[in-house]
C-alpha cells in the first residue's frame, strides 16, 4: 500500500474550506482553484462513483477528472490517504472511496486562527496560513528575528511532523523579559522537550553570544501549554539591539 505524500496532498486544498481534495466531485471556483465535494454538495447524497456527478451544483464548473496530480493514486485501489484530522490526532490511512464515510464519524476539534477570524481542524489552519500568513507558518525548525528596541507579540504556527502547535512569542522592553508559550492542537501524546537557542550579534556577524535552554521533560498532548522565560539581563547582555531565537521541540520516541 502506498501513501499519497505531503507534497502532493497539502498543494491540493479546496479553495472554499482549505481540506484536501479527497472528496468527490471536485469542481473548479470560477475566481480559480478547486472545490471539495463536500462544499459542492454540502449535506446532500454523494455520488456513487468517482465521476457520476448529480444536481444542481450552481455556478462551479464540474472536471471530467479529478487533478491529474491526484488522479493516479484516488484511481488506484492500494493508495492511502491520511484523514484531514490527522493533526488531532486520528492516524487512519483510507482509500479515496471510504474517506468521506469516515470523517462523517471522525472526532475533531476546530481551532481558531490568532490573527484572524478563520476557524478550522490543523489541516484546514496550514492551508489558511500558506495563503493569508505565510511569515508565520513553520514546517521548520522556526527561527525568530526579534528587535530588542520595542515590544513584540506574535503567534506562529508550527509543524513538527503530524504534530500543531501555536507558538506565542513576547518581549516586553522595560524588563528585557522574553516568553515564548506553546499551545499543542492535538496529536497523539508523546514525551519531549523544546530547545530555544538564542544567539546575540554584536557588531558584525562573526561576533555573537548564543545561549541554549532546555525544558524539562514534557508531555505533549492536546491543549497542553508550555513556557520558557528568560531575561536578556540575566545573561548580562542589556546592550544589545536584537535576538536570534532557534526554537525546536523535540520528541521522545
Amino acid at each position: 500500500m502506498r501513501v499519497v505524500p505531503d507534497t502532493i496532498l497539502e498543494n491540493l486544498t479546496c479553495k472554499m474550506c482549505c481540506k484536501y481534495l479527497t472528496v468527490s466531485p471536485i469542481g473548479v471556483h470560477p475566481e480559480g482553484g478547486n472545490v471539495c465535494g463536500r462544499c459542492l454538495y454540502g449535506k446532500k447524497s454523494p455520488p456513487s462513483s468517482l465521476f457520476e456527478y448529480e444536481g444542481d451544483l450552481n455556478f462551479y464548473t464540474i472536471l471530467d477528472l479529478i487533478p491529474l496530480s491526484l488522479l493516479g493514486y484516488a484511481s488506484y485501489a492500494k493508495s492511502l490517504f491520511p484523514c484531514v484530522n490527522r493533526f488531532e490526532g486520528c492516524s487512519k490511512l483510507l482509500p479515496f472511496s471510504s474517506i468521506r464515510n469516515h470523517e462523517i464519524t471522525c472526532i475533531y476539534t476546530k481551532y481558531k486562527c490568532p490573527l484572524c477570524q478563520f476557524e478550522g481542524v490543523g489541516s484546514q489552519l496550514i492551508q489558511h496560513f500558506k495563503t493569508g500568513h505565510k511569515r508565520y507558518l513553520s514546517s521548520d525548525d522556526p527561527i525568530f528575528i526579534l528587535n530588542l528596541d520595542n515590544d513584540v507579540c506574535e503567534t506562529y504556527l508550527y509543524r513538527a511532523k503530524n504534530m500543531l502547535f501555536l507558538v506565542k512569542v513576547q518581549y516586553v522592553k522595560d524588563i528585557t523579559q522574553f516568553e515564548f508559550d506553546t499551545l499543542c492542537l492535538g496529536s497523539l501524546i508523546k514525551t519531549g522537550k523544546i530547545r530555544l537557542v538564542f544567539t546575540i550579534p554584536f557588531g558584525g556577524i562573526s561576533t555573537f553570544e548564543e545561549y541554549v535552554l532546555v525544558s524539562d521533560q514534557l508531555l505533549i498532548s492536546k491543549n497542553n501549554s508550555f513556557n520558557l522565560t528568560f531575561k536578556i539581563n540575566d545573561f548580562h547582555l542589556s546592550e544589545a539591539k536584537k535576538i536570534v531565537c532557534n526554537y525546536k521541540i523535540i520528541c521522545i520516541e
